[in-house]
């Protein structure tokens, strides 16, 4: 399989499940968690490291 393939597929496999995740079981404790204890920091940790590598290119 293609590296795009697998982006492609990683983002819309990622999405449905959050849609999911939000559809099934809205308000409930365990999706506030993951997003505040899983997915925050992910995020906030890819975002640093895209951060490192483009300031000092500019």
């Amino acid at each position: 399989m293609k590296l795009h393939t697998k982006i492609v597929l990683g983002l819309v496999l990622g999405a449905a499940g959050g849609v999911a995740a939000n559809t099934l079981a809205p308000g409930a404790a365990w999706v506030r968690w993951t997003g505040d204890n899983v997915a925050g920091p992910v995020g906030q940790v890819f975002l640093r490291m895209l951060l490192m590598t483009v300031i000092p290119l500019v």
